[in-house]
C-alpha cells in the first residue's frame, strides 16, 4: 500500500512540475507581446571560433571571459552584444534556435549549465523561463522520437534543419505568417538561411569569412551585420 501511494506522490509531483513549467512558459510569452523577433544561432553566430583572431575578424572586441567561458577557447564579441541590444532597442523579442544535440544544449533532460550561465550574460532575457520555453528551440526541442534502447534521439544528436524550429518560435510569440517578414534569423549556415528566406523572415550572415559553412574561424556576428540591421528594419 505504502508502495502505490508513493507512485501516486511521484505522479502528482511530475503533474506539478509540468504545471509550473507551462506556467513560467505563458508568462515568458505574456510578457515578450511582440510583434516580431530576432532568431539567433549559437554556434559562430553568439560565440566566435576557437581559432577567430583581429586577422581574420578585423574591427572586433574579443570577449573570452564571460563567466564560464565558453565554448572552450571561444567566446563572443562586441558586435554579438550590440546585435542583442539592437534588437531590444527596436522592441524586437529575442529567440534562439541551434542545431545542438540534447547534451550540448542542455535540453532534454541533460543540463548545460556551462552553456545556460553564458548565454545568460548575453542578455538578462536569456533566463531560466527562456530556457524553459520554445523561444529556445534545439534537436531535443524538435526531435522527440527514441532509439531503440528507449533513449531519446536528440540526447547526442544534432538535428541541422531549423523550418520547425522557426515555425515554432513565430507560435509562440503569437506572429502570424502574413506578419514574418519583419523577424530576422541570424546564422552561419547558408542552408538555414535559406530555409529563413523561404519562411520570408529577414537574414543575417554571421561568420561570413566562413562562406555560409561551419568553420573554426569564424567570427560570430560582425559589424557588417550589425549594420545590416540597420538597413533590414530601416532603423
Amino acid at each position: 500500500m505504502r508502495i502505490k501511494s508513493e507512485k501516486v506522490s511521484d505522479r502528482f509531483c511530475v503533474s506539478v512540475l509540468l504545471l509550473i513549467g507551462s506556467f513560467a512558459s505563458q508568462l515568458f510569452a505574456a510578457e515578450a507581446n511582440v510583434n516580431s523577433v530576432c532568431i539567433f544561432d549559437v554556434d559562430n553566430t553568439l560565440t566566435h571560433a576557437e581559432n577567430a583572431n583581429s586577422t581574420h575578424c578585423p574591427n572586433t572586441q574579443f570577449i573570452n571571459n564571460p563567466p564560464p567561458g565558453f565554448p572552450e577557447n571561444g567566446g563572443t564579441t562586441d558586435w554579438v552584444l550590440g546585435a542583442i541590444n539592437k534588437c531590444k532597442d527596436l522592441g524586437y523579442g529575442l529567440a534562439i534556435a541551434t542545431a545542438e544535440s540534447g547534451a550540448q544544449s542542455g535540453t532534454g533532460g541533460v543540463p548545460n549549465a556551462t552553456q545556460h550561465t553564458f548565454l545568460s550574460s548575453l542578455a538578462t532575457e536569456f533566463d531560466k523561463d527562456f530556457f524553459a520555453s520554445p523561444a529556445f528551440q534545439t534537436s531535443c526541442k524538435v526531435v522527440t522520437s527514441k532509439n531503440e534502447d528507449g533513449a531519446n534521439w536528440c540526447i547526442d544528436k544534432e538535428f541541422p534543419r531549423k523550418e520547425a524550429m522557426i515555425i515554432a518560435i513565430m507560435n509562440f510569440f503569437k506572429i502570424p505568417p502574413d506578419e514574418w517578414q519583419n523577424s530576422i534569423m541570424f546564422d552561419d549556415q547558408l542552408e538555414n538561411l535559406t530555409a529563413a528566406n523561404a519562411l520570408h523572415l529577414k537574414t543575417v550572415q554571421s561568420s561570413p569569412g566562413c562562406a555560409g559553412a561551419y568553420c573554426d574561424k569564424g567570427c560570430g556576428i560582425t559589424e557588417t551585420g550589425l549594420d545590416a540591421i540597420v538597413e533590414l528594419t530601416g532603423q
